[in-house]
C-alpha cells in the first residue's frame, strides 16, 4: 500500500466510525466479553451502553459524527491508522454520548482487520466498560 492509499484510509476511518471504509453507509457492531473495568463495577451501564449491539449511520453534524440506532452518538476525536503487509490496525478515540447519560465518555478502541475486507474485530474501553468488538461495513 502506497502512501497515497494510507492517507486515504486515515481519511476513510476519521469518517466513519471504528475505522470502516468510509463509503459504508451503516457500520454494524457487535460486542461480546463485555464486563466493567473495576471488578465491582456496575454491570447495568455496560450492558444498556453496548448490549448486543447496534448499527451506526452518519451525522448531520459532520463527517467526524455518527449517530447510532439505540440514540447514541459519537464523534472521532483521534485517530491514529496503520497498513503493514496487509494488515491494518488502529487506535482511536472516541467522545461518545449514551441516551440517558447526562455526561459523554471518553472511549478508546484498538483493532485490526485485512487491508481491503469489510470487517475488523478489537477491543475496547471508555474507563467503565470493556470488551471486544466486531465491526462490519453493510
Amino acid at each position: 500500500m502506497n502512501a497515497r492509499s494510507i492517507k486515504s484510509l486515515t481519511v476513510a476511518a476519521t469518517i466513519s466510525l471504528f475505522g470502516l471504509p468510509a463509503i459504508a453507509a451503516d457500520v454494524s457492531l457487535s460486542f461480546d466479553k463485555i464486563t466493567t473495568v473495576d471488578a465491582d463495577g456496575d454491570m447495568s451501564v455496560c450492558t444498556k451502553r453496548y448490549g448486543s449491539g447496534y448499527k451506526t449511520s452518519a451525522s448531520d453534524k459532520g463527517a467526524e459524527h455518527r449517530v447510532t440506532d439505540n440514540g447514541h452518538s459519537f464523534k472521532v476525536v483521534s485517530n491514529d491508522v496503520s497498513q503493514n503487509m496487509g494488515v491494518v490496525s488502529f487506535h482511536n478515540t472516541y467522545l461518545m454520548s449514551f441516551d440517558g447519560e447526562t455526561d459523554p465518555v471518553s472511549a478508546e478502541l484498538w483493532a485490526t482487520g485485512l487491508a481491503g475486507e469489510p470487517v475488523y474485530r478489537g477491543t475496547f474501553s471508555d474507563g467503565t466498560c470493556r470488551g471486544h468488538v466486531d465491526m462490519s461495513a453493510s
